[in-house]
């Protein structure tokens, strides 16, 4: 377990507050601590009053950051007052936000950031230090969405994890069968195949392709049932495009987990395309397997 273990990222908004509370529940079901952490990025020069005044701004400013890090800080300590074994740490800094929080992913476990939901025009929207963040992290995301909790969800609603063979799925694999043992639930397996095939196949010829496909996907979930032999797993291989079948399978999870980028990207590429497209559109708790 790293030094800050699961670390949140506040600012007072809605979706920040979400965060917090996702956050908490996560350490109580790793006994990790927990870090909530508030960044004081410089302010534009256009937003300085003159000289005389600008000590009592700066002072101000300060003041704010302490009293939103201090909520936070309270109402995670609140939920995770349960457990001695979670311990809530205030860390406060100073710079941009992206690269501060980057830093400080580099010692934590998990990162969680908060997403706003949909605006008037019923586009969803990630904002830009989530975004960054989502790109940049050196440790798992998880990016949560400001309806979260109150978007209902089962207990026993499974954990999704999209597989496509790649090194950045075997360890959102881990990621996936860690997270459904702690909440006591089965996993769902999802390869999606499909992608650039004609959409005009009948179902009689996409048969042999599916059956060897789910075969392959039986294989690739063998060590993971061995390793975790409690774990109920569903293999789901399915067909269309991969980004739309993984949205729409997303909304029975409790928490859906992809990795960084699969067979889908390049290299150079910091996230793929069906990570990018799960990134602003699933709606329930997402976990992005960053590598550490």
């Amino acid at each position: 377990m790293k030094y800050h273990g699961i670390v949140v990222g506040v600012d007072g908004s809605p979706w920040s507050n979400a965060a917090v509370g996702w956050a908490a529940d996560e350490a109580l079901r790793r006994g990790a601590p927990l870090t909530v952490v508030h960044v004081l990025a410089p302010r534009p020069e256009r937003m300085w009053p003159p000289p005389p005044a600008q000590h009592e701004f700066e002072r101000r400013y300060e003041e704010r950051g302490r009293r939103l890090l201090a909520d936070a800080v309270e109402a995670a300590d609140a939920a995770v007052s349960a457990d001695p074994r979670v311990s809530v740490r205030p860390l406060m800094c100073s710079g941009h936000a992206v690269p501060t929080l980057v830093d400080v992913s580099g010692d934590a476990d998990l990162i969680v950031m908060g997403r706003q939901g949909e605006d008037a025009g019923s586009r969803r929207r990630l904002g830009s230090v989530s975004c960054g963040l989502v790109f940049q992290a050196r440790c798992p995301v998880a990016v949560i969405h400001d309806g979260y909790p109150w978007m209902p969800r089962p207990s026993y609603a499974p954990v999704l994890v999209g597989v496509d063979g790649s090194p950045a799925s075997e360890l959102a694999m881990s990621l996936a069968f860690r997270a459904a043992a702690a909440r006591g639930v089965k996993v769902i397996a999802m390869y999606c195949w499909g992608y650039g095939q004609s959409i005009d196949a009948t179902d009689a010829e996409m048969q042999p392709d599916l059956r060897a496909g789910g075969d392959a996907l039986e294989q690739l979930l063998v060590d993971w049932r061995r390793s975790f032999p409690d774990i109920e797993v569903e293999a789901r291989f399915v067909y269309g495009r991969p980004s739309v079948r993984l949205i729409e399978a997303s909304e029975s999870a409790q928490l859906t987990v992809v990795g960084s980028r699969g067979q889908g990207g390049f290299p150079g590429m910091l996230l793929g395309p069906v990570t990018t497209a799960a990134v602003q559109s699933v709606r329930t708790p997402l976990i992005v397997a960053q590598p550490g």
